[in-house]
């Protein structure tokens, strides 16, 4: 049985969300006062903790930076929107939080969220974790000024915290443009743009229709838009798809545009996330001669993306998220 702990302040939505959980057979664990975090995570041992990132006397950010640091277990963190934004949400993905959701403002109408409520913390109860004082990833040092290549990254659940992490290691005259697609919620790709353009030294922003692309800059899909990249006039270019998919936006579809426009150019790298979501995509890839990198499973939050590329035999590189940055700029 999973066993949930609940940092929620509030009475009515502590009570709400203890009945969704526990009518799905999940056994659950409160905590009202923020001082008793910690002590309650050492003594019940939860496998998930959903996190109100609203809290009365501490910041619910650091709350989750505390459990991240000490004992590390996997967090789904929410809050009503107005609050996530404000709070910088987005940072909370590089702290270790697994997923998130967004509280309606009227408690009952957590009721309305709670397939998706029970989905998270089940997806998120067999995720791995790990310590913020994981290792570093390796120095990185360009050699060369340009590069006809294009690299695409594809990511879900446990995603955001690892393309961070890459994107940071880059220093500002990295050669190619870098297409991200990560699952992430409405709104909140725009937030993730401007966080990672703070942080990195290449440049970093939400992709536009009919954006050139350029060396020394990522474009973060949108989250509500599925995207392609075109080659027209000896120029490249991200376009808005009309294509429809399970998952938006749709890794496997960004993939196959890279795969047929790029051919031999194109580098596909497949991190941390549920389901199949950029398999058909790298398959694209493969056919066109480009090269595919995963994730290996032992850094891997979610290991279901990473893992149905290697077991069709689509990855050349199976690597930690540390080695990844480097093995991307050897193949520039």
């Amino acid at each position: 049985m999973i066993k949930v702990l609940i940092v929620e302040p509030k009475s009515a939505e502590r009570l709400i969300l203890s009945v969704i959980l526990e009518s799905a057979g999940i056994k659950v664990v409160k905590v009202r006062e923020e001082e008793d975090v910690m002590k309650k995570l050492i003594e019940s041992k939860p496998d998930v903790v959903l996190l109100d990132i609203e809290q009365k006397k501490l910041s619910g950010l650091d709350i989750l930076y505390n459990i991240m640091l000490h004992h590390p277990v996997p967090v789904v963190v929410f809050g009503r929107k107005e609050v996530m934004v404000e709070k910088e949400m987005v940072r909370a993905f590089s702290y270790g939080a697994v997923d998130f959701f967004v509280k309606p403002d009227i408690p009952k109408k957590l009721f309305g969220v709670k397939d998706e409520i029970v989905s998270k913390v089940v997806d998120a109860s067999k995720a791995r974790v790990y310590s913020l004082r994981r290792i570093p990833l390796e120095e990185i040092h360009i050699h060369k000024d340009k590069s006809d290549k294009v690299i695409g990254i594809g990511a879900s659940s446990g995603g955001p915290g690892i393309i961070e992490k890459i994107l940071m290691s880059f220093p500002h005259n990295f050669p190619a443009p870098i297409i991200v697609v990560q699952h992430l919620p409405p709104y909140f790709s725009e937030l993730f743009a401007k966080r990672l353009d703070k942080l990195c030294e290449i440049k970093v922003e939400e992709a536009r229709n009919f954006t050139k692309l350029k060396p020394s800059k990522a474009y973060i899909a949108p989250s509500d838009q599925n995207i392609e990249v075109i080659r027209k006039e000896c120029e490249s270019y991200i376009v808005y798809s009309n294509k429809e998919s399970m998952s938006k936006p749709s890794i496997d579809i960004a993939f196959e545009s890279l795969g047929r426009e790029f051919r031999d150019k194109a580098i596909g790298v497949i991190l941390s996330g549920l389901g199949n979501d950029g398999t058909r995509g790298a398959e694209v890839i493969k056919m066109n001669g480009g090269i595919v990198i995963a994730q290996d499973e032992s850094t891997s939050v979610v290991f279901g993306m990473p893992k149905s590329i290697i077991e069709r035999g689509l990855a050349d590189y199976v690597l930690p998220f540390e080695k990844i940055s480097k093995k991307i700029v050897e193949l520039l």
